[in-house]
């Protein structure tokens, strides 16, 4: 049954929230976590304090769950989880780092970016800091009796929801040494690595299967001749693409625009992002609003950039099998997430290019990639020259590779044998064993000989 036009304008409403801005956000600053918390523990300490000072509570030593004590010992007790806060606070920061050290030079930098995203090292950090912060800003607040002042002052339930804070830092730091001690291990590294990228393409999935025929139709015309030219203003990596702004200036200005340059790409100053048909009616305003919605950068990054994710991976597992490490178990972990990966991405963009829409069903951006080819060629191009001295990471190889083979569509089937072709053929030549040789020979028959 055909869709009506009021469900392609629900589907085209939904495409303009395609990736949310605030996860975006979050990881590309990874320190905004801990400022909101922070500011969360000044704000609660100051409104606690204001309620202290309104119900004009004393202590009470019959009271077991409010603080009874004196605003000596209170001065004390909020001193003292200040100190050990900030103390635990800078072990954190140096182990974290220590950490990320070692991930990087044992398994690639590359890893870094995945680890300083993680949720866990913000959210303990910024916990500490926090429990810091609110004792300081109680603790200034706290009077002793003095000869000028003999009413003493003492924020009980300020007092007692610090005490609580400091119960809460001590679970986060349980979790916190629990996940220090499986951050190291190789299994937890590869899953960092993978992670980013699995849940982007699941969401990218989810996303595509919103729109209304993202593929182009066998009818369906596109532009020709040559179109108004979008160039870099500046050097870098290809790191978002505003898609919905993007839809939204295409679809007020009656423009087609076709996206030259691949999410991760490097692109040169001057180089071509965009192409926009017709060429007559941009403005300097008009194509200054395409080219914003490109964001270049100094580094690759994991919000639309799969490749990238493959690459991490990559890396550990070529990382894992050089002479320096000789880790072919952790290459074999590696082997088996970039198996998992493909057939994520294939099921994701089953053709090489997709079309965008607006809500009157006019095509408004093309999308114009090799993704799945260049994915796969980061994830196995190189594999072939590192593997060949192991048999055993080899027949693994073309093990995984026939798998996943089984799993996607006859189109990228071809991609995935072309590659694995190319590596049988480099790991056989290397070979000097007659027996290795028959081995992988057997192992590879399924790639066929097209």
């Amino acid at each position: 049954m055909p869709e009506s036009s009021s469900t392609r304008r629900s589907d085209h409403s939904q495409m303009a929230q395609l990736k949310p801005r605030l996860p975006i956000i979050f990881a590309r600053r990874p320190w905004l976590i801990m400022a909101l918390i922070v500011s969360f523990s000044v704000v609660l300490a100051v409104v606690l304090l204001e309620i202290d000072e309104r119900l004009k509570s004393h202590p009470n030593p019959d009271k077991s769950w409010f603080y009874g004590g004196t605003a000596d010992s209170a001065s004390s007790l909020l001193a003292a989880v200040a100190g050990s806060a900030i103390t635990v606070a800078g072990v954190i920061f140096s182990a974290t780092f220590v950490t990320m050290q070692l991930a990087s030079s044992s398994y690639t930098p590359r890893v870094v970016q995945a680890l300083s995203r993680r949720w866990v090292f913000q959210v303990v950090l910024g916990t500490f800091l926090g429990s810091f912060a609110y004792s300081i800003v109680v603790l200034r607040a706290v009077r002793p009796a003095s000869t000028e002042n003999p009413a003493e002052f003492v924020p009980v339930i300020s007092v007692s929801v610090c005490v609580l804070f400091s119960m809460v830092s001590v679970g986060v730091l349980i979790y916190y040494i629990s996940f220090g001690m499986r951050s190291l291990q190789p299994a937890f590294l590869i899953d960092s690595a993978a992670r980013e990228t699995v849940n982007l393409l699941e969401s990218r999935r989810a996303d595509l299967s919103q729109l209304t025929d993202p593929m182009p139709r066998n009818n369906e015309r596109f532009p020709s001749g040559e179109g108004w030219q979008g160039r870099a203003k500046r050097a870098g990596f290809v790191q978002y693409l505003e898609l919905p702004e993007l839809l939204q200036i295409a679809t007020e200005n009656d423009l087609i625009i076709r996206l030259d340059r691949e999410v991760g790409r490097f692109c040169l100053e001057y180089e071509q992002l965009v192409e926009v048909w017709p060429a007559e009616t941009i403005t300097d305003q008009i194509g200054d609003a395409i080219l914003d919605q490109i964001v270049l950068g100094n580094e690759r990054t994991p919000e639309q950039d799969a490749d990238f994710g493959f690459r991490r991976v990559a890396d550990i597992m070529l990382k894992a099998l050089s002479p320096a490490i000789n880790d072919p178990t952790t290459a074999e972990y590696c082997i088996n997430r970039l198996g998992e990966l493909v057939v994520l991405l294939a099921g994701d963009r089953p053709e090489d290019f997709a079309v965008i829409r607006d809500e009157n069903d006019v095509v408004r951006i093309i999308v114009s990639e090799r993704e799945f080819e260049r994915c796969v060629n980061t994830a196995f191009s190189q594999l072939r020259f590192y593997a060949r001295s192991d048999t055993t990471v080899a027949l693994y190889t073309l093990d995984v590779l026939n798998r996943t083979t089984e799993l996607i569509s006859p189109r990228q089937q071809n991609v995935l044998r072309r590659t694995a072709r190319q590596f049988v053929q480099t790991v056989i030549a290397y070979q000097n064993d007659p027996y290795d040789r028959a081995e992988l020979e057997l192992a590879s028959t399924w790639i066929g000989d097209s």
